[in-house]
């Protein structure tokens, strides 16, 4: 896209903010879990394999960048069962945040972008009686990488 400036013509050269690009994703993801009752307990332990393959094309500064990430992402849910209607949780598990297009046009120049990555930890009750259900969690979520936005 192009802005006329503030004298209503276009600029004759490329300044920081002009942009040509075009840019793509292919993403392919497997998961599987498996579900284990031991008496009062219920484990969940589980497996999410992703790879994200990316580019940009930046036509006005002439340059490309490939990248490609993978992440095996644990996950393990451990319930126990108080009665019929009451049973305490806990679970842990990895998550992956792609990087966005946004942040590999900063990155074209430096040739360096990390995706975000985070863990999550969840503790908590739940309640499912025949007139009444609740749920009472507390849950933490550690970033590595965390994208933090500062456009305007």
């Amino acid at each position: 896209y192009t802005s006329k400036a503030s004298t209503g013509r276009l600029p004759s050269t490329a300044s920081p903010y002009d942009r040509d690009t075009q840019s793509g994703t292919e993403a392919h993801a497997f998961y599987i879990d498996d579900r284990i009752d031991i008496g009062d307990w219920t484990l969940t332990p589980g497996m999410r394999y992703e790879y994200i393959k990316s580019y940009q094309n930046n036509y006005i500064k002439n340059n490309r960048l490939d990248v490609s990430y993978n992440a095996p992402l644990p996950a393990l849910n451990v319930m126990y069962h108080l009665n019929e209607y009451w049973n305490l949780y806990a679970n842990t598990e990895g998550s992956f945040g792609t990087v966005q297009y946004s942040q590999m046009g900063k990155a074209v120049d430096s040739g360096k972008i990390e995706p975000e990555k985070a863990r999550t930890w969840e503790l908590g009750t739940r309640y499912a009686g025949d007139a009444l259900t609740g749920e009472i969690g507390l849950f933490l979520i550690n970033f590595n990488n965390q994208y933090d936005s500062n456009q305007v």
